[in-house]
C-alpha cells in the first residue's frame, strides 16, 4: 500500500517539472507585503463574506462534512458487527466505492454535466446523502445492496465535488483562490474531528447505522434546501471582483 502511495504521488508531481503554471498578478496593495497564515485567512474570509453565495456554499460543505464524514470512519463496524463480515467484504466495499468514483469521473468528463454547474454539484450531494441512508437501511442478510449504497456514493462524489470545484476556480478572483481555498479547507477540515468526537458516543449509544440514516436524510433536506436559495443556485452569476471584496467599508 505504501509503494502504491509513493508511485502514484510521483506520477502527480513529475507532471509538474514540466508544466509552467501562471501565476496571478496579487492586488497593487498587496504587492511585496509580507502575510501570514492568518492574514491570508482572514482576508479570504472577508473575500467569501462579501460574496453571500460562496459564503452559502461554504456553509453547506461545511455542513455536509460534518454529517459524512463519520461514516467512512464507521464502515468497518457496520460490516463487521451488522452484517457479520470480514476483511474481504470490507475490501470489496472500498473498491466498489472506487469503481463508481472512475466511472463517474469517466462520465462527468465526456457529459460535462448540466450548463449550470451548481446543479450538477447539488444533485450530486442528493446522490451521496441516498447512498449514505441507502447504507444504514439495508438488511443485515443483503450485503449486495450495501456494494450498491457504496458504488453510489462513490459516483455521486464526483458529481458533487467535480463541478463544485470548477465553479470556484473560474469563478474566484485569481489573485485570493490560494486564501479562499484555505478557508474553505480549515473550515472543512475542521468539521472531521468534531463529528466524529460525536460520532463515537451517538454510534454506541443508537446503533452505529443511525448515524447513516439521519446525516444521509439531513444531507438531503438541506441540499434541497440550499437549492431554493438565490444566492447559491446563481453563484456562477453573482460573484465579486477582488477589487470590490477587498475594498474598505463605506
Amino acid at each position: 500500500m505504501l509503494t502504491t502511495d509513493i508511485g502514484t504521488a510521483i506520477v502527480a508531481i513529475l507532471p509538474l517539472l514540466f508544466i509552467v503554471i501562471a501565476q496571478p498578478v496579487r492586488q497593487p496593495e498587496d504587492t511585496g507585503k509580507e502575510t501570514s497564515y492568518w492574514q491570508d485567512l482572514r482576508e479570504g474570509f472577508r473575500y467569501v463574506v462579501r460574496w453571500p453565495g460562496l459564503l452559502g456554499i461554504t456553509l453547506l460543505a461545511m455542513m455536509l462534512n460534518f454529517l459524512l464524514s463519520p461514516t467512512s470512519a464507521l464502515t468497518p463496524l457496520v460490516v463487521t458487527g451488522v452484517f457479520h463480515k470480514g476483511v474481504v467484504e470490507l475490501g470489496w466495499t472500498r473498491a466498489v466505492f472506487g469503481a463508481g468514483t472512475i466511472i463517474a469521473g469517466v462520465i462527468l468528463s465526456a457529459w460535462g454535466g448540466f450548463r449550470r454547474r451548481i446543479v450538477t454539484s447539488l444533485g450530486g450531494v442528493i446522490g451521496v446523502g441516498l447512498g449514505v441512508v441507502l447504507f444504514g437501511l439495508v438488511p443485515a442478510d443483503r450485503f449486495f445492496l450495501l456494494l450498491i449504497a457504496s458504488f453510489l456514493q462513490g459516483s455521486a462524489v464526483v458529481f458533487a465535488n467535480g463541478p463544485l470545484q470548477a465553479i470556484f476556480q473560474s469563478s474566484i478572483a485569481l489573485d485570493v483562490q490560494g486564501r479562499v481555498f484555505s478557508l474553505i479547507g480549515a473550515g472543512a477540515a475542521a468539521m472531521m474531528p468534531l463529528s466524529l468526537l460525536i460520532a463515537g458516543p451517538v454510534a454506541d449509544w443508537l446503533g452505529v447505522r443511525f448515524w447513516y440514516i439521519v446525516g444521509g436524510t439531513v444531507c438531503i433536506l438541506v441540499t434541497v434546501v440550499a437549492s431554493f436559495i438565490p444566492a447559491v443556485v446563481n453563484i456562477e452569476r453573482n460573484q465579486v471582483s477582488a477589487e470590490s471584496a477587498f475594498a474598505p467599508d463605506e
